[in-house]
């Protein structure tokens, strides 16, 4: 029976990789009953995730919100810090695609301060917390943890940006921070980054 409900959450993965939420839904409802009937908390977290994500998908915001903190609550009672942390990155895509950009910002740095460096849920997470970021007016910090995401799984990175004058003394601050966060990524990683800022007048 544990084989079985291991072998439909993974059938739920591969059906919403596929974009099949019908099948990503039954399949996952089923292992997540057979995971709580066994007591196999870790993997009725997972099946409930594959539910949040499906639910999210379809406009259900408030049964994806409700399915993720469920799972997020089983983590937590397993100790599973880098679960905990890839979830945190789930509920930030969801807020962030629902122009909650304040409560996506929390929710991507709550899951990138648990999960492990160099992995590509990290990444995952790392990009859309600077998605975020920009959407929110904070170029230069997005700018940074774009290159960072990128850094972990490549052998160079170009980074190319525009910043236009205008009548205040926001335009040194944000080419300073540009060039100390590029410099940074460039200096922490060992990876060659391209800077291409042109700041215009």
């Amino acid at each position: 029976l544990a084989a079985q409900a291991t072998a439909l959450q993974l059938l739920s993965r591969c059906a919403v990789l596929l974009g099949e939420d019908g099948a990503a839904a039954n399949h996952a409802e089923t292992g997540r009953r057979l995971a709580h009937d066994l007591g196999l908390r870790s993997l009725e977290a997972r099946c409930l995730e594959v539910l949040g994500v499906v639910r999210g998908r379809q406009g259900d915001v408030k049964q994806s919100a409700w399915l993720l903190r469920r799972s997020l609550h089983l983590l937590h009672a397993l100790g599973d810090t880098p679960g905990q942390g890839r979830l945190l990155g789930r509920a930030g895509n969801l807020l962030e695609r629902l122009e909650e950009y304040p409560q996506a910002l929390l929710f991507y740095r709550a899951g990138l301060a648990q999960l492990p460096a160099a992995r590509p849920v990290t990444a995952a997470v790392q990009v859309g917390l600077a998605r975020t970021l920009h959407q929110l007016g904070e170029y230069a910090e997005s700018q940074e943890l774009a290159a960072q995401a990128l850094a972990a799984h490549h052998d160079a990175v170009v980074a190319l940006g525009v910043v236009v004058r205008g009548g205040t003394p926001h335009f040194d601050y944000v080419c300073s921070a540009a060039t100390d966060g590029l410099t940074r990524v460039a200096v922490t990683s060992g990876i060659p980054i391209g800077f291409g800022l042109l700041t215009c007048d």
